[in-house]
């Protein structure tokens, strides 16, 4: 079944004239690279575990590079800050140190924290399963910017394949419609 919304046709309208469009079926596999499967990804910190091909980039982060990148982050932030007028910068770290409290990144030991880069929108899903290929739930999900962080119940098990759901032309097929001369109730 496939909804959508039109406006309001006139009171007089009896028919829609036409509707058309293009239905995109996403049927993904290993094979045509609609499934991906990394397994050891806890053994490939600070790289891309992602092929090339695809147009987005996806990094493991372990809690030191955690840190590491937050320093980084907090480096920038502050050279940007000496960049504006006293008033300003002011009310700029009043405001940044209320939202550092709220960041719960890489605190947690059932957390698994990655870096997106790309097309995001070409991910359909993300996911794990443990080495007998059973999906493990997550207790979570948080997204702050690029990075993106999944709790669990129990700390990831070095294990546990990491899954995606990524469109890639061989996955999507395009289907154009054309509907004429529908009739209104």
């Amino acid at each position: 079944m496939v909804r959508f919304k039109t406006k309001t046709p006139s009171r007089k309208a009896s028919v829609v004239k036409e509707l058309a469009g293009e239905i995109s079926l996403f049927s993904p596999t290993e094979a045509n690279g609609g499934i991906l499967k990394i397994s050891g990804y806890q053994s490939k910190a600070n790289q891309n575990l992602l092929p090339d091909n695809v147009g987005l980039k996806l990094v493991y982060l372990t809690k030191e590079s955690m840190d590491k990148f937050a320093k980084e982050q907090k480096q920038k932030k502050e050279a940007d800050l000496n960049k504006l007028s006293s008033a300003a910068k002011e009310l700029a770290e009043i405001l940044m140190s209320a939202l550092d409290g709220f960041s719960m990144f890489g605190d947690d030991p059932n957390q698994v924290m990655f870096v997106m880069d790309g097309d995001e929108s070409k991910l359909v899903d993300l996911y794990f399963e443990d080495a007998s290929g059973k999906r493990i739930s997550r207790n979570g999900y948080t997204k702050s910017g690029n990075m993106i962080g999944y709790y669990f119940e129990e700390q990831p098990k070095p294990d546990w394949k990491l899954v995606l759901n990524i469109e890639t032309p061989a996955s999507v097929k395009k289907i154009p419609f054309s509907l004429k001369d529908i009739d209104l109730p």
